[in-house]
């Protein structure tokens, strides 16, 4: 498998892993907590893949063209956001936290945060596939003329093709990743904890309780659908394609 075509397949499923999380109902209060690990997870492994894009991007960023420096800033803010959602999710979770001995917080403000940003961070995912359409495109072209045109990988292995052959220098990477979600997550904390004070009133959790797995073609579908309109809002009224 071609690096393009991995990396495709990886956010497709990434895609689709954050629209079906958007609704809870459809996989339940637990497995939409545990989904979102899951979720963490992938994105975790998406980094350490674009790990070389990334130090590019940010040691070029005064040299690269406007759109590389668009690019860049929008594959931070993404980050920004999925991060604050999957931490602010985590810190108002009803079963993983209590799984491993800890207490959810009852502040309201991190429930109202967690859905706000949740919506916010599909309309910059819009943006994301607006400026990187070219790149799509040219991966759906090289499928279909795949047949044609064999495969040559130059002996080189998968894991070689996304830049992950060194277990050492793989895991200097992964604790950097770490270290940086780890302040992120930090930088969120501190101005809600400073500013926050109502607690939720609701005591435990009693919704979405019970899965509704019918629901989740339609829901997952409505949220690409959200994601496809504001990339045409991107592609075209605020010309992201640079």
């Amino acid at each position: 498998m071609r690096r393009a075509s991995f990396l495709f397949w990886l956010d497709l499923v990434l895609l689709l892993t954050f629209a079906l999380l958007q609704e809870p109902e459809t996989t339940g209060l637990w497995g939409h907590e545990w989904i979102s690990i899951g979720l963490a997870v992938l994105l975790f492994f998406h980094l350490l893949v674009n790990w070389r894009w990334i130090v590019g991007a940010l040691r070029r960023y005064t040299a690269n063209s406007r759109r590389h420096r668009v690019n860049t800033w929008l594959n931070g803010l993404l980050y920004l956001t999925m991060v604050f959602t999957i931490f602010s999710g985590i810190l108002v979770s009803r079963f993983v936290l209590p799984s491993l001995g800890l207490e959810s917080s009852e502040v309201k403000m991190w429930r109202q945060l967690h859905s706000l940003v949740a919506d916010g961070t599909l309309a910059i995912l819009g943006l994301h596939v607006a400026i990187n359409w070219d790149w799509i495109a040219n991966v759906i072209r090289r499928w279909r003329r795949g047949a044609a045109h064999p495969e040559t990988h130059g002996g080189r292995s998968l894991l070689q093709r996304l830049g992950l052959e060194g277990v050492g220098r793989t895991t200097v990477r992964l604790g950097k990743l770490v270290v940086a979600t780890a302040l992120v997550s930090v930088l969120c904390y501190l101005p809600v904890a400073a500013l926050a004070r109502a607690q939720d009133p609701r005591g435990p959790e009693t919704r979405w309780q019970h899965p509704d797995f019918g629901d989740i073609p339609g829901e997952v579908v409505g949220q690409i659908l959200v994601v496809a309109g504001a990339a045409v809002v991107g592609r075209y009224a605020f010309k992201v394609r640079l």
